[in-house]
């Protein structure tokens, strides 16, 4: 089984390890927008396959070199190694598949490398745990915890992954409380 992978490229944020995950045997993580999920999933199946030596990772013999792409579709990637699942995807639903709130990480990014004035890219990996109250959360049930994403709380999701506005956009097209706001003007 994949244990860890420390993210030693120039883009993972080091401090407070925000470049390390620790695995489980159904690691869920999700994404804030295409890019990331597409690179994340590259840099993991290339750390656990010999292709990435500068990141530091753990995992048992028989899985070093044994990542492979399960499922690759827009909206979401499998890994397996030797029958372990990584998903790493951009829709929050996919935290329904998790088993325990330790399966639960999160991905972003925040600065900007093109304006000098601001922080630089850096990217980040945390874990739903680190959040205050993010077990009582998972106590309540997973629909509290989707809920909770959806509504930005533990920062990463915010939706923008995928066109809620459109042409058709005039204020607030929906929110995840689940009581709708169509606010659709016509041209």
């Amino acid at each position: 089984m994949l244990e860890a992978i420390e993210f030693k490229a120039d883009r993972f944020k080091k401090g407070d390890n925000y470049n390390l995950i620790e695995f489980t045997k159904n690691t869920v993580i999700l994404c804030s927008d295409y890019k990331l999920m597409d690179t994340l999933t590259k840099e993991i199946i290339n750390t656990v396959n010999g292709k990435a030596e500068y990141n530091d990772y753990y995992c048992d013999d028989e899985d070093d070199g044994n990542a492979k792409l399960d499922l690759c579709f827009g909206l979401q990637r499998i890994i397996d190694i030797n029958g372990q699942k990584i998903t790493v995807g951009l829709e929050p639903a996919i935290i329904y598949k998790a088993n325990k709130p330790e399966d639960i990480w999160l991905f972003a990014w925040q600065g900007c490398d093109e304006i000098k004035t601001l922080p630089k890219y850096e990217e980040y990996i945390y874990p739903m745990l680190i959040f205050k109250g993010s077990r009582k959360t998972w106590d309540d049930g997973k629909d509290a915890v989707y809920q909770t994403i959806c509504n930005g709380r533990y920062g990463c999701y915010n939706g923008k992954w995928i066109d809620l506005h459109g042409d058709h956009y005039d204020e607030e097209v929906h929110n995840c409380n689940g009581k709708y706001k169509l606010h659709i003007s016509s041209k």
